[in-house]
């Protein structure tokens, strides 16, 4: 079998995808929240607009990224105008 030499500047190199600025935490959506951890922490909400917990039927993790309807939240929780 004949084998293929590759040079190191031919090979491609994977664009690694940005990290979301925002999660479910930051959003004014974001309701429910619940689940404590060991630290006292809260790591689970619901999510009204979020097709994959069934739009608030499920609790998805805080930590989650930002989706298409992400608005930011206040420090008092309503939105950011």
């Amino acid at each position: 079998m004949a084998t293929r030499k590759t040079s190191t500047t031919a090979v491609r190199r994977k664009k690694e995808p940005q990290k979301p600025q925002y999660t479910c935490r930051d959003c004014v959506y974001s309701y429910d929240w619940s689940g404590k951890a060991y630290d006292g922490s809260l790591i689970l909400c619901r999510c009204s607009y979020d097709d994959k917990s069934k739009n608030g039927k499920f609790c998805k993790f805080l930590k989650d990224p930002q989706c298409e309807r992400f608005e930011k939240r206040a420090t008092n929780g309503t939105k950011v105008e």
